[in-house]
């Protein structure tokens, strides 16, 4: 509210005021009477709200950085190479070396081949090429083997004289035994005789494999008593 207005409503309380005041009639009490004063308005006071200008802030000082200027090179100094004056060498110059044309002759003609007849070759028998010296043999040899590690052992030996000739060869068996063979061959064959010598060991076999028989008893399912459902009934039974 401004004071135009507040002076306009004093003026309109006091016009208001006579107005009722002549128009209506107070009887004032006899004995006291307190005359009727109209309170003047008292408006209220109007703040004008201070100013509090906006802070300002003064910059913050930053010096200008400074700067360290390029370093300067100095061109190198221009040393032209060096000219080399052409040592001048001449082409060397061939003379060309002279050869005449050869000279051919003719070819002489070829005589005609002379052809003389196929040799005629008789066969030559050479005596040393068929000839076989067919004379009785004589000879004596005789190996032995023994070897511990396998278990191996064995041997031969033979001798001839002329058309005859005798041998023995032996062998070591499995079983133990000793197997020797005496023979003789001649005109009228070979002819061996075979003896053993020692007793036949066999070693224990082990008895064949069978599994032991395992009885499992049948299976009996046990007896479980029958025992029926509970039944439930209501406590409460409402009509």
């Amino acid at each position: 509210m401004n004071v135009a207005q507040v002076v306009s409503a004093v003026v309109v309380s006091v016009v208001v005021g006579r107005v009722m005041g002549s128009s209506v009639k107070l009887h004032p009490s006899p004995t006291t009477y307190k005359p009727h004063y109209n309170t003047l308005y008292t408006p209220k006071p109007h703040h004008a709200p201070l100013y509090s200008p906006k802070p300002t802030y003064a910059p913050l000082y930053s010096p200008k950085p400074t700067y360290t200027p390029k370093p300067t090179y100095s061109p190198p100094l221009y040393t032209p190479k060096p000219t080399y004056a052409p040592s001048y060498t001449p082409t060397p110059t061939y003379a060309p070396h002279y050869s005449p044309a050869p000279k051919y002759a003719p070819p002489h003609p070829s005589p005609k081949p002379t052809y003389s007849p196929a040799p005629a070759y008789k066969p030559h028998h050479h005596h040393d090429d068929y000839y076989y010296d067919d004379k009785p043999a004589h000879y004596d040899f005789g190996y032995g083997v023994s070897d511990n590690y396998h278990g191996t052992t064995f041997g031969h030996s033979e001798k001839r004289a002329g058309y005859r000739t005798e041998g023995q060869y032996f062998v070591d068996l499995p079983d133990g035994r000793r197997m020797v063979v005496t023979y003789y061959s001649d005109d009228t064959g070979y002819h061996p005789t075979i003896t053993y010598e020692g007793t036949p060991t066999y070693p224990a076999h082990p008895l064949p494999y069978k599994p032991k028989l395992i009885h499992k008893t049948a299976y009996t399912p046990k007896p479980q008593a029958y025992k029926p459902r509970p039944s439930y009934k209501p406590l409460y039974s409402g009509h």
